[in-house]
């Protein structure tokens, strides 16, 4: 196993300590990896891959903490190289999809006719320590998951 998987498995096992850092963990999550399908009738949701089933297991935690929402949860064995089991949390509904997005700062709702994307991290998210400590923990996390 590698330095980095050691790592991120470490880390996906520290408990979470405010919904503050939560949302700071899951922001950066959403950005580094997660997936955003729009379709029409502003119907959206948001998916997240990984091979690494501490980070599964700690994206789907921070889902129910934050939002006790059903999360559709699908293992899949790679048949490729490695064979490893890649799995893949889509959140299906499209109010639970944008309360999050929205919340995480990445989604604005200004106009009724289209969603605005800002690719910012918003100041609120990091104000505390702790909270930088949880973004910054969620980046590292969230980076180098498959798409």
């Amino acid at each position: 196993m590698s330095f980095s998987s050691t790592t991120k498995n470490e880390l996906s096992r520290l408990p979470i300590q405010n919904r503050c850092c939560a949302i700071a963990e899951l922001a950066a999550i959403v950005r580094m990896s997660g997936t955003i399908q729009i379709t029409g009738m502003k119907r959206i949701s948001l998916k997240f891959g990984t091979e690494n089933a501490a980070i599964a297991r700690r994206i789907f935690t921070l889902l129910k903490i934050l939002y006790n929402t059903d999360v559709e949860v699908m293992v899949r064995k790679n048949k490729q190289l490695k064979k490893n089991n890649n799995y893949l949390i889509i959140v299906n509904s499209m109010e639970i999809t944008t309360k999050i997005l929205e919340d995480v700062g990445f989604l604005t709702d200004e106009d009724s006719s289209y969603y605005t994307i800002d690719y910012k991290t918003p100041e609120n998210l990091i104000e505390n320590r702790c909270c930088r400590r949880a973004y910054i923990r969620g980046a590292f996390l969230g980076g180098g998951l498959y798409q």
